[in-house]
């Protein structure tokens, strides 16, 4: 448990909780077959 900790160390751990949330939510669209979310295929007819 934190008691106490400075704030560049909270700010460092909120950005590494915020980006693991990221990449369990672009694993989970790309098994959801969503994408990665970085490709855009278009299809002209």
């Amino acid at each position: 448990m934190v008691k106490r900790a400075e704030l560049s160390q909270l700010i460092q751990w909120r950005d590494r909780l915020k980006a693991d949330v990221a990449r369990e939510q672009l694993a989970q669209n790309v098994a959801n077959g969503k994408g990665d979310g970085r490709s855009l295929y278009i299809r002209f007819h």
